[in-house]
């Protein structure tokens, strides 16, 4: 009986660790993308690791610093320019058991049309994991996947 009891416990343990975790998201504001030919029509996901990734694509405006990338990772969700009053969110960012993070997000496309250019972003730090690959994003009404990043970290080269 006492063996059937610790069996069970066991396989408890198991598969309680490979429920997913919540991980904290820090919301920031205060930066911008400096390369606006990489943005696509509709949505772009970004997941930066690394500080050489970053400056190509954003940089801090107003007194925003660099993100430290060797404790964080820098999430962000933009549209192209517009002038449209579009809203966006990352709800909810939860640790699967794996080798994949999956981010809730939020879009509100019902704003009405302003009279100067929009630039949509949200964008919020995430601690850095070393054993996920990819980053899969939902969204969170209808919980379909909305996109996918794979992890990269470039290191400098040495001269």
């Amino acid at each position: 009986m006492r063996f059937c009891l610790l069996l069970i416990f066991l396989f408890s343990t198991c598969f309680a660790a490979a429920q997913p975790q919540v991980i904290h998201a820090s919301r920031i504001n205060g930066y911008q993308i400096t390369n606006e030919r990489l943005l696509e029509e509709d949505v772009n996901f970004f997941v930066l690791a690394d500080t050489l990734s970053f400056l190509d694509i954003f940089s801090p405006i107003i007194k925003s610093k660099i993100p430290d990338f060797s404790k964080h990772w820098f999430i962000a969700i933009a549209l192209p320019p517009q002038q449209r009053d579009y809203q966006m969110t990352v709800n909810k960012v939860s640790y699967k058991a794996g080798n994949f993070i999956e981010i809730y997000i939020g879009i509100d496309r019902k704003g009405g049309k302003l009279s100067y250019t929009n630039y949509p972003i949200s964008t919020v730090l995430i601690p850095k994991y070393d054993n996920i690959e990819v980053v899969n994003f939902y969204e969170s009404a209808s919980l379909k996947k909305v996109g996918s990043v794979d992890v990269k970290i470039r290191k400098p080269r040495k001269h």
